[in-house]
């Protein structure tokens, strides 16, 4: 049955090696999602063969549809014997990667009462043993593993009033904020409202962040920083923040669901994020939490902007310490090992770092770092090196790659010392 007539009752898709290395393993996967097929064990399917590329290929399933697309890879796809770029499946089909042929197969429920267990439990009891079932979107590259959630801000929030602003919808979360679509009252004007969690507006030192962040971003007036425009504290102490909304997606969201990205546009991503930097290390601020889910993209403009200066501070505050002893500020993945041993003693160095993790994640689709617990992603920031841009995309420049690897250099002092340095090396191409 063609996908594209494939039941809306489509509740899974099986993938099944049938000739070649690992013939009679695969996987099952539930639902939407994706399954990354390749010879690293980070795939989901990983098979061995020098014609088999690191990330060689992805097939990804949404509603009752399923892509097979070639990861750029070095010797490509074959879909019933035709190489492809991409291309829709049907069940039956077979996909030739190397030396081995894949079998895809779409789940639907049978006949009978609780259909949607049923077919779960025949695609488990009709696949080989080795079969398993595969992660969706392997979520565990990209989050890191953490303590439990602080409670959501509750739901009678929405449609309520602060300051002159309504909250409408529920855009994004954090570690003590959640982001609302909202609108002002007055000007009718789209923006976008982050509000202190809860749980945590009478604890005084997140206020003093809040407060701070808030603070800092009135002086960060820059076409790459995502413009501020007011905060205020409700009569119930609820913190909040105004800034503009942008229409776009985060480089977190985009790497999810098309990860690598082009050489080109990877730098030229990385040249605004840069810029944006460079114009805050000018006031003197640093950023401190530069990640994929910290850049949106705008749509229109394809531009990406910065935000969340949350855990920013100046470069010479000799202020109140916000940071409690042993207290580690950042997002593990792609936090620098000098904000680890000494959070306050990380200067624009730590954004250099920052920087070129990010752009290691755009150019291999993976953090630089990934782990099980919180322990194992800090002790390889802190004592191993990353794979080798190289290694993962044999098709990145060597100069980008060395770009890459020495801002990711343990030591600041061997990074580029300045963001300057970092915006000079990209637009000269090395």
């Amino acid at each position: 049955m063609p996908a594209s007539e494939a039941s809306s009752s489509v509740i899974g898709i099986e993938v099944v090696i049938v000739e070649g290395p690992g013939a009679g393993s695969g996987r099952v996967l539930d639902g939407d999602g994706a399954i990354a097929i390749g010879r690293s064990s980070r795939n989901d399917i990983a098979i061995d063969g020098n014609l088999v590329s690191r990330f060689h290929a992805r097939i990804e399933l949404s509603g009752s549809v399923a892509i097979v697309t070639d990861l750029e890879s070095q010797n490509g796809i074959e879909l019933n014997g035709t190489r492809v770029a991409s291309g829709e499946l049907r069940s039956g089909d077979r996909i030739k990667i190397g030396e081995v042929t894949i079998e895809f197969r779409f789940v639907e429920p049978v006949e009978g009462p609780s259909t949607a267990v049923v077919a779960r439990e025949r695609a488990s009891t009709e696949l080989p043993p080795r079969v398993a079932r595969s992660r969706k979107n392997r979520p565990d590259l990209w989050e890191t593993p953490r303590p439990p959630a602080i409670p959501p801000l509750p739901e009678e929030l929405l449609g309520r009033r602060m300051g002159p602003y309504r909250l409408l919808e529920v855009r994004g979360s954090g570690g003590s904020s959640v982001v609302f679509l909202s609108r002002h009252e007055e000007s009718d004007e789209t923006v976008a409202v982050k509000v202190l969690s809860t749980r945590l507006s009478n604890e005084e030192e997140l206020r003093l962040r809040f407060a701070r962040e808030a603070r800092l971003s009135r002086d960060l007036v820059h076409p790459g920083i995502v413009r501020f425009l007011d905060a205020g504290v409700t009569e119930d102490g609820l913190c909040y923040i105004a800034t503009e909304f942008v229409e776009g997606r985060s480089v977190e969201e985009i790497l999810r669901d098309a990860a690598p990205l082009p050489v080109g546009r990877a730098v030229g991503w990385a040249i605004d994020v840069s810029e944006a930097l460079a114009f805050a290390h000018s006031r003197p601020i640093i950023h401190r939490d530069v990640k994929p889910g910290n850049v949106v993209i705008e749509r229109q403009s394809d531009r990406a902007r910065l935000l969340d200066f949350g855990l920013a501070r100046f470069l010479d505050a000799d202020g109140t310490r916000l940071t409690a002893t042993g207290e580690i500020l950042g997002t593990f993945q792609f936090i620098s090992p000098e904000q680890l041993e000494d959070t306050k003693s990380a200067d624009a160095r730590a954004d250099v770092y920052g920087l070129g993790a990010l752009l290691y994640a755009m150019l291999t689709g993976l953090p630089p770092f990934t782990g099980e617990t919180r322990f194992v992603i800090l002790q390889r920031v802190l004592a191993t090196l990353p794979r080798p841009v190289a290694e993962l995309r044999p098709d990145v420049p060597g100069w980008l790659a060395r770009i890459v690897e020495r801002a990711l250099a343990k030591d600041p002092a061997a990074r580029q010392q300045t963001m300057e340095e970092m915006l000079g090396e990209l637009h000269a191409g090395g």
